[in-house]
């Protein structure tokens, strides 16, 4: 019988939910940015001032 044992200690749960949070964090950032530099470009490429 073949028995899985999973064991995360303290410092390990920590750092994986400091990554997780990160990480989320950071991927919103980098759409936002991403989404407003295109925003602004469309918004300069057809703008009705010429």
């Amino acid at each position: 019988m073949s028995h899985i044992l999973l064991y995360i200690d303290p410092g390990s749960g920590s750092i994986l939910y400091q990554l997780i949070i990160a990480g989320s964090i950071g991927a919103i950032v980098s759409f936002r940015n991403y989404f407003t530099g295109i925003k602004t470009w469309l918004g300069a490429k057809f703008s009705s001032k010429k």
